[in-house]
């Protein structure tokens, strides 16, 4: 499997993140095309420039609004463009809403892909923004980011990632420094606040260093597309690139590593956490609704197993697959809603095919059906549990005549 590893030791920001993926091989002119549909003329120079002697690449990326207003990466509130660049002789202008971002993207041409990857870099950014405005996510505005360059950042990004066929990604933890930062808003503590609500539930680590080293567009790229955070997974290592920031950060150096490569595909499967307990002395009725507490919580499954505990007594395991930053909060609730006074607690990874659901025509109305699709690219299909259980109940026929009209509607159709 095609694995890029993202290794931001000193910091992360969405042109860093460009410019090392144009040192990874991206060709700036094939890039700059493939965001035409963005609707604005863009430009992206990358040059060779020099960290503590590691030659790296940078890039400018600009845009015109259609009005003659150029647009420059360094015009970001937080800097975004040239990451750690605070240079104030640049000029600050209001930035896109979400929506009007969101937008842009959907009606830019780009892969399915690329837009969902685009997507989810947006609503990491947006969420955050949105929270720390007090605003809501379709109302929000960008302002600490022009709306333009967060979007050839975003969806450049994501362009990148397809063209050089990366299949999964993970980061390292994400490095915050101190100090303060000016913004279109007055002076904010380092990290800005939108990263320090992105960076919730995340691995991070601190870095000796004055002044912002972590951007939001940086932030919501590890955010939305790495899985897991943490150690570098094991990989076979083809390429290394380098994608410089602005600031001179002496004695480190202003880099964002890449390791892009092959993974053993189990290896870089997605975390969860399993967790397990065994009750005797519960009755059917109080475990059933705590699995029902448990999966309304946002519990991955919720499986009950019959057991033979100590002294011969019948009993049930409970087993709970869950997100790892969600682990405290289902054991928590696992141990509030039961009788048990003790979990076994497991790192897994979870294999799951692509699924999507739509729906057929039967004589009883339209039916949502589950589609999968299997490691040979052929797909199956099985009805809804939920929709032929309100369908049987609306029309007061069996389940199983349900079951067996949508099953004959798939394979008419």
């Amino acid at each position: 499997m095609r694995h890029l590893h993202f290794d931001c030791f000193i910091g992360i920001s969405g042109d860093m993140t460009l410019a090392a993926l144009i040192d990874l091989g991206v060709d700036a002119g094939e890039l700059v095309s493939a965001l035409s549909g963005l609707g604005h003329h863009i430009g992206i120079e990358p040059r060779k420039v020099s960290k503590s002697g590691i030659e790296a690449t940078a890039v400018t990326v600009s845009a015109d609004d259609h009005s003659g207003h150029e647009h420059h990466g360094e015009t970001h509130g937080f800097h975004e463009g040239h990451d750690h660049d605070h240079d104030d002789h640049h000029h600050h202008h209001h930035g896109l809403s979400y929506t009007q971002c969101r937008d842009a993207v959907l009606a830019a041409g780009l892969s399915d892909r690329a837009t969902e990857r685009s997507l989810s870099i947006l609503r990491c950014i947006g969420e955050s923004e949105a929270h720390v405005h007090g605003s809501s996510l379709d109302a929000v505005h960008f302002h600490e980011l022009g709306g333009v360059d967060t979007l050839i950042d975003v969806c450049g990004t994501a362009v990148a990632l397809e063209m050089l066929g990366v299949e999964s990604i993970s980061a390292a933890p994400i490095p915050l420094s101190s100090g303060f930062v000016k913004c279109a808003h007055g002076n904010m503590p380092v990290p800005p606040p939108a990263v320090a609500k992105m960076v919730e539930g995340l691995p991070v680590r601190p870095v000796d260093v004055s002044g912002e080293t972590v951007t939001p567009t940086g932030a919501a790229i590890i955010k939305g597309l790495a899985d897991p955070i943490g150690e570098m997974p094991a990989m076979t290592v083809d390429r290394v690139a380098h994608g410089a920031g602005g600031r001179d950060l002496d004695p480190y150096p202003n880099l964002l590593r890449l390791f892009l490569g092959a993974t053993d595909s189990y290896a870089s499967l997605p975390r969860v956490t399993e967790l397990t307990t065994q009750i005797d002395d519960s009755t059917p009725e109080i475990i059933s609704h705590a699995a029902q507490r448990l999966m309304a919580a946002g519990a991955l499954d919720v499986y009950l197993s019959p057991v033979t505990m100590k002294k011969g007594r019948s009993g049930v395991a409970i087993t709970v697959v869950t997100a790892p930053a969600m682990a405290e909060e289902m054991g928590n609730l696992l141990m509030r809603e039961t009788s048990t006074i003790g979990l076994r607690v497991q790192e897994c990874r979870r294999m799951c095919l692509p699924r999507e659901i739509s729906q057929v025509e039967t004589p009883f109305g339209g039916v949502e059906v589950k589609w999968v699709t299997l490691p040979d690219g052929s797909r199956r299909a099985s009805p809804e549990y939920d929709d032929c259980a309100r369908v049987a109940d609306a029309k007061g026929v069996p389940l199983r005549e349900v079951y067996e009209t949508v099953v004959a509607a798939l394979r008419s159709g």
